[in-house]
């Protein structure tokens, strides 16, 4: 997960410079993760 979320060009560069935002944009990063590993469609 972590690895996942080193990838995520907006957390890299923390264009979000108060940590209350980088902290919630890590939740949304982790959110879109998780959708994507269960709900992806490889039928």
């Amino acid at each position: 997960m972590i690895g996942h979320l080193k990838e995520c060009r907006r957390l890299a560069s923390r264009y979000e410079k108060l940590a209350r935002h980088y902290l919630t944009m890590v939740k949304l990063a982790c959110i879109r993760r998780i959708f994507k590993l269960h709900f992806s469609d490889t039928t």
